[in-house]
C-alpha cells in the first residue's frame, strides 16, 4: 500500500473542505469545470472565493501552487526507460513485479517465487513503470488544479509535456495494455491483478479535464488521449487479463470498475459507465459487504484496516463517477438505482447505513 502524501491531502483538504455542503454560488463569468470526481460547482466556487479575497481557500492555494511548483522539476517519465525488457520485447509495454512475492529460499534459483502478504520485496521498485506512473497521475492532478485556479500556462505546459510523453510521442507512449503487469517470477508474467497499479488514472482523468483551454493542450490533443484510452478500456473489457480483474471478488474488483467507469466517462460513454456501476458495482457491495459492515476479503489480509478503507473508498468513488454524471445530484432519473442499493439489506444494519451516507455523499456533491 502506498503511504498517503500528507501534504497533497493537506493541500486538497484546504481545496475541497466543504465538499459534503450543499453549493449554491453565483460565480459569473468563471467557466465550467468538466471533470467527474472533482465538484465542478465546488471548484467554480472555490475560484470565485480566490478572487473575492477568502484568506481560508487563498492559503490552500498557497500550499497547492507549492505542489505544482515542486512538480514542474519533476518528469518527464516513459515506460522505455525501464532497463528489463517484457516478454513481448517491446519496452512500450507497461510491467511490474507483484509486491509481495520473494524468492523461495528452499530453492536454489528461488523459483518460483511465494508470497508474503503486506511484506513489499524491493524487487518491486527496480522495474520503474509502477512508480513513475504513480507520480505521473498524482503530478497531472496536482498541475491540473494549479492551472485552473490560477491560470498560469507553465502548469499546463509541464502537464501536458507529461501527457505527451507517456501516452502520445510514438518515441516514449506506453501501449494501451497491462499485459504484463504484476507478474511472478517463476508462475506468471502478468496478472489481472496488475491492473491496480493503474488506478490512479481516475485523478489523472480530472487532472486532464482542468487542462481545457490552455494553450499548451490542444484539442487534438485531448481527442488523441481520448483514443488511448479508448483502446485501453477495450482492452480492459475485452482481454483475457482484463476480464480476469473484473472477476475479482474484493477491492481489486471494486477499482476495476472504477477505472472502467472513469475511463467511459472521459471518452465519452455514459451509458457504459452507468451500466457498470448498475450490472457489476451494486453486485460487489452485497458480496463484499456482511450485515455487520465487516468485509472479509480484506479483513483476511495482513494489512486489514488499510485495505477495508480502501476498498470503501473505491465503492464511493464509483457512484460519484456515475451520478455526477447523470446529474448534479440524486434527480429522478437515479432513483431507481438509489433504492436498487438500499434494498441491499435493511434499515438497521451497519451496511444500509454506509450505503446511506453514499446516497446522502451523492445527493450534495
Amino acid at each position: 500500500m502506498r503511504k498517503i502524501n500528507l501534504k497533497v491531502l493537506v493541500a486538497y483538504l484546504g481545496i475541497f473542505m466543504v465538499l459534503f455542503l450543499p453549493v449554491s454560488v453565483s460565480i459569473g463569468a468563471v467557466s465550467d469545470p468538466q471533470t467527474f470526481l472533482l465538484n465542478p460547482e465546488l471548484l467554480k466556487s472555490n475560484k470565485a472565493k480566490i478572487k473575492n479575497g477568502d484568506a481560508q481557500i487563498t492559503a490552500a492555494l498557497k500550499g497547492l501552487t507549492k505542489l505544482a511548483d515542486e512538480a514542474l522539476k519533476k518528469g518527464p517519465y516513459t515506460v522505455i526507460a525501464k532497463s528489463k525488457t517484457p516478454p513481448s520485447g517491446d519496452k512500450h509495454d507497461y510491467m511490474s513485479v507483484g509486491p509481495y512475492w520473494w524468492p523461495d529460499p528452499q530453492k536454489p534459483n528461488g523459483l518460483p517465487y511465494i508470497r508474503k502478504d503486506g511484506e513489499v520485496n524491493p524487487e518491486r521498485h527496480s522495474i520503474k513503470d509502477s512508480d513513475y506512473f504513480k507520480d505521473l497521475s498524482s503530478e497531472v492532478a496536482i498541475l491540473g488544479l494549479a492551472y485552473y485556479y490560477t491560470q498560469q500556462e507553465k502548469y499546463a505546459a509541464h502537464a501536458a509535456k507529461l501527457l505527451r510523453t507517456w501516452f502520445l510521442n510514438k518515441e516514449t507512449k506506453m501501449n494501451p495494455n497491462l499485459n504484463y503487469g504484476q507478474s511472478i517470477p517463476g508462475i506468471t508474467d502478468g496478472r489481472g491483478i496488475g491492473l491496480i497499479d493503474t488506478r490512479g488514472f481516475v485523478n489523472l482523468i480530472d487532472g486532464v479535464q482542468l487542462l481545457k483551454g490552455s494553450t499548451s493542450w490542444k484539442t487534438q490533443d485531448q481527442a488523441n488521449l481520448q483514443e488511448w484510452f479508448r483502446e485501453f478500456l477495450n482492452w480492459m473489457l475485452n482481454s483475457p487479463i482484463g476480464k480476469d480483474e473484473a472477476d475479482e471478488h474484493n477491492n481489486h474488483g471494486v477499482y476495476y470498475d472504477l477505472q472502467a467507469t472513469s475511463i467511459a466517462l472521459f471518452i465519452g460513454d455514459k451509458a457504459l459507465a452507468k451500466k457498470i456501476l448498475e450490472e457489476n458495482s451494486l453486485s460487489r457491495i452485497e458480496s463484499q459487504i456482511k450485515e455487520d459492515g465487516s468485509q472479509p476479503h480484506e479483513l483476511a489480509r495482513t494489512k486489514s484496516w488499510s485495505y477495508s478503507l480502501m476498498n470503501l473508498t473505491g465503492f464511493l468513488l464509483a457512484f460519484v463517477n456515475v451520478f455526477v454524471c447523470v446529474s448534479s445530484g440524486v434527480l429522478l432519473s437515479d432513483l431507481k438505482m438509489a433504492r436498487k442499493l438500499l434494498k441491499v439489506t435493511t434499515a438497521t444494519t451497519k451496511k444500509s447505513k454506509l450505503l446511506l451516507y453514499i446516497l446522502l455523499f451523492l445527493n450534495y456533491r
